[in-house]
């Protein structure tokens, strides 16, 4: 059986790449500039980030994975959001260690860390959430 939609990891990598892609771009530049005029930067990383988890949670269930490993829904939510803050975590760290640790140019340590992150989701979505049982 396929555990991911359309029957192939390739194309469930693929749209997963291009949700997280989309998510990413149009939280760090198209909403932001509407929403920090009424929040801090800080209430707006917060917004943003739970909207992300929100918008891939839904399309990891309705589009990109057949298979759920999980039996309560209320833990699966719960191993979803604690990836995301992992991944949260590690986009930080890595940020700092790239960016103001090693003097990489921002944008480049942005790519590099959005690369390793994305891998580290969906592993650990595809290992913990989303496999056969």
């Amino acid at each position: 059986t396929a555990d991911v939609k359309a029957g192939a990891d390739d194309k469930g990598r693929g749209r997963i790449l291009g949700i997280d892609l989309h998510v990413t771009v149009h939280m760090d530049s198209e909403y932001e500039e509407i929403f920090e005029r009424s929040f801090s930067r800080l209430l707006w990383t917060g917004i943003a980030f739970a909207a992300g988890l929100v918008i891939t949670y839904l399309f990891s269930i309705l589009w990109v994975f057949d298979n759920r490993s999980m039996k309560s829904r209320t833990a699966e939510i719960t191993v979803f959001v604690l990836i995301g803050v992992i991944g949260l975590g590690l986009t930080e760290l890595l940020m700092w260690l790239l960016a103001q640790k090693a003097g990489l140019h921002y944008l480049l340590s942005k790519i590099v860390t959005t690369v390793l992150v994305f891998v580290w989701n969906f592993a650990a979505k595809k290992l913990l959430l989303f496999r056969n049982r």
